[in-house]
């Protein structure tokens, strides 16, 4: 699986929930359950899943 971001959008998310992305690929790579939640409006494939961090399990959507 091939990941990317905008590094703004990574620093938003590391000052709001304290997790890196770089980290969170982690999650999608071993990620415990992974659902399926593509927009019927748009067909946009979306994921939900829950994996771990080295601290907790944490759910990630993408």
């Amino acid at each position: 699986m091939e990941f990317e971001w905008h590094d703004e959008k990574r620093k938003s998310n590391i000052e709001k929930h304290d997790i890196d992305f770089l980290d969170a690929i982690q999650v999608f790579e071993e990620g415990h359950f992974v659902e399926d939640r593509t927009r019927e409006e748009d067909e946009e494939e979306r994921k939900a899943a829950i994996g771990p961090l080295p601290e907790e399990d944490v759910p990630g959507h993408w």
